[in-house]
């Protein structure tokens, strides 16, 4: 009985793999009048000066989930926030907006102001991300540019980007970098570092909020695309599988995944999910030798608008926001 049930996994791993590599990843429709990094325009250039630009690939999503949020919470808020920090940065810049559906004016006529917009359609969540990491690794942009894949509900402090360029500036190897995070339990005084008096410390997720030179996202996009698939807290999945530690035993790969379903729809999805666990665990393997670590600071730059748990703390939010929303009064934002 276990040989046939081991045999059992072995094809489904297999199977899994297979289709996830003939399956395309990114999911869809794109306006075809907008610049992709695989059509030859280029979206941004580097700074003359040859410093580090910093690219904002911003994910939009026209919907709204029924999670509990702070009573200051808008989308136009945190949109606002992002704009207020990057125009506080002191560095070159530039903000790209992957709009999945159709997004308000009250949101979309700032967006047209302070950057390009890219309309999509019906990507979700996983089609989203991983366009946002295709976007993050286009070859247009030098590979020491730091690349910053955002989500639409994050409050962000006037200094997060400033804080980030400096840690960009200050890091030695490979690396990613967060302004929102949840501290790794297991760092020590060898696993933090202080930039401008600000802690930076190692990360153990960052709900795929996460920046990073634009060669390193062109080097992981493979592991980002497969992250979708591997199911559950994927965003500390590719965490653990890019600096090099197994995401999964060799049990939870296929636990509750690998099971009757009356639905062929369902038996996919978890072929699909078992497959790329698979293959996050042997990427884990090859990333052993040339591991990236995810940073963040202490207190948090920025927050996921959600009650706590997921609110930073340390910051008085509510006052960022109103401070945010006379920001932009006075800019006529």
């Amino acid at each position: 009985m276990i040989k046939v049930f081991r045999r059992f996994v072995v094809r489904c791993t297999l199977a899994g793999i297979l289709f996830l590599l003939v399956t395309s990843g990114s999911g869809g429709r794109v306006d075809s009048s907008d610049p992709t990094p695989d059509d030859g325009v280029s979206v941004g250039q580097s700074d003359a000066k040859g410093h580090p630009t910093l690219h904002v690939v911003y994910r939009s999503c026209s919907k709204e989930n029924n999670r509990p949020r702070p009573t200051y919470y808008s989308k136009r808020i945190a949109l606002l926030s992002c704009l207020r920090s990057l125009e506080q940065s002191n560095a070159c810049w530039e903000v790209i907006f992957l709009n999945d559906g159709v997004i308000r004016d009250d949101l979309l006529e700032p967006m047209r102001r302070y950057g390009h917009v890219v309309a999509c359609d019906s990507l979700g969540l996983a089609g989203s991300y991983r366009r946002a990491v295709r976007l993050a690794g286009t070859k247009s942009w030098a590979p020491d540019d730091l690349v910053y894949v955002v989500e639409d509900d994050y409050l962000w402090r006037p200094e997060a980007f400033k804080q980030i360029m400096a840690a960009h500036a200050e890091l030695q190897g490979p690396a990613y970098l967060s302004s929102y995070g949840t501290p790794e339990e297991r760092a020590s005084g060898a696993r933090l570092f202080l930039v401008d008096q600000q802690v930076w410390v190692v990360a153990d997720s960052c709900t795929s909020t996460m920046a990073a030179e634009r060669r390193i996202w062109s080097s992981d996009r493979f592991m980002h695309w497969l992250g979708p698939w591997a199911g559950g807290a994927w965003d500390r999945t590719l965490n653990l599988t890019s600096r090099g530690e197994l995401p999964y035993t060799w049990s939870q790969r296929f636990r509750a995944e690998v099971q009757p379903q009356p639905l062929s729809g369902t038996v996919k999805h978890s072929v699909k999910r078992v497959g790329a666990r698979a293959l996050l665990n042997v990427l884990s393997l090859g990333y052993r030798l040339r591991p990236r670590v995810l940073y963040m600071p202490l207190p948090e730059q920025a927050t996921h608008l959600m009650l706590p748990p997921m609110l930073a703390e340390g910051t008085d939010w509510e006052a960022v926001a109103r401070d945010t929303e006379a920001w932009a009064a006075k800019l006529e934002v």
